[in-house]
């Protein structure tokens, strides 16, 4: 359906702040977060969670792995071990890497009204740029 097609019809999508799409892809995943690490969820080395909340309702929205020095270890670790694949990418193709990272965070974060737990996640995005120079 075109654009004119679209505005005779009055047809839209959810609005970016309909929260529906974030709860989905919340329940797809059980609600319940690892940490990702070496390419894939791992549960907490201590075995710690924690819930989040929206904070427009205080409703629960997930169970989050809590981090220990086990876990950062662990994930330090794995960044060591994947670190010389990734200076061996041209610097084009790092950025195109970190930019696609970038997109996705505000791509949730402009669908979410859950907006203070993607500030992190953007922070983070941020400092990778700064860290991974080329």
């Amino acid at each position: 359906m075109g654009i004119v097609e679209k505005f005779m019809t009055m047809e839209y999508g959810p609005a970016p702040e309909d929260p529906r799409e974030a709860l989905a892809w919340l329940d797809g995943h059980g609600r319940r977060f690892g940490h990702f690490i070496h390419g894939a969820w791992q549960a907490p080395a201590a075995g710690s969670y924690f819930e989040t909340t929206d904070p427009s309702t205080g409703e629960k929205l997930a169970t989050v792995a809590q981090g220990s020095a086990a876990d950062v270890d662990s994930a330090v670790k794995a960044a060591r071990a994947a670190l010389p694949a990734w200076q061996s990418f041209t610097s084009h193709v790092r950025a195109r890497y970190l930019y696609a990272l970038a997109r996705q965070v505000q791509n949730i974060r402009a669908g979410s009204r859950f907006s203070k737990h993607w500030i992190t996640a953007s922070r983070f995005v941020k400092a990778a740029t700064s860290i991974f120079r080329w």
